[in-house]
């Protein structure tokens, strides 16, 4: 019986693409017993491969899409000492902004700031609450079936119903 797959929340298409391309990369895993990213790009290289679109082949785009996660790797690498303990340097949050000829339209970014700046401004404090909120949202729906991870799930929806007043 062949398994049912579904678009994940945040995902770029629809269910119909999922049952599409989950198909395909359990045909690989089944024809190679695992699954690597290597193979999946490999995979996807031929034009008539459903999971071919997912990918950026122009060379030039996708090498510079490459050099800004280096970036972000590189961001998400470097700690400081802060009051005797390490902590990352630089902090990713999610601010929204105003752009538009009059200003009419919000746009999201993310951008990386020292902790610190982010605790001092009240607005940037609540959207990087909110991306980890978002976070342990994840965690919760990627691993909420696990029994031994009961007290941290029950954690997050405490935490959930605390900040939010409601499930994420």
């Amino acid at each position: 019986m062949a398994r049912k797959y579904f678009a994940g929340k945040n995902a770029s298409f629809n269910d119909q693409k999922a049952q599409a391309y989950g198909d395909h990369l359990q045909q690989l895993k089944d024809k190679h017993g695992n699954i690597t990213p290597a193979l999946i790009v490999e995979s996807a290289r031929q034009h008539n491969s459903p999971i071919h679109d997912r990918f950026l082949w122009d060379n030039e785009q996708a090498a510079e899409a490459h050099r800004r996660q280096q970036a972000r790797i590189l961001l998400n690498v470097i700690d400081i000492n802060h009051k005797g303990k390490r902590v990352r340097a630089f902090e990713s949050v999610r601010v929204h902004y105003l752009s538009g000829p009059d200003d009419e339209e919000t746009k999201t970014a993310r951008i990386y700031l020292p902790q610190v700046e982010i605790r001092k401004d009240p607005e940037l404090h609540s959207d990087n609450l909110r991306d980890i909120l978002r976070w342990l949202v994840h965690f919760k729906d990627r691993y909420g079936t696990m029994k031994e991870l009961g007290p941290v799930i029950q954690a997050i929806e405490e935490l959930e119903g605390e900040l939010l007043g409601e499930p994420v």
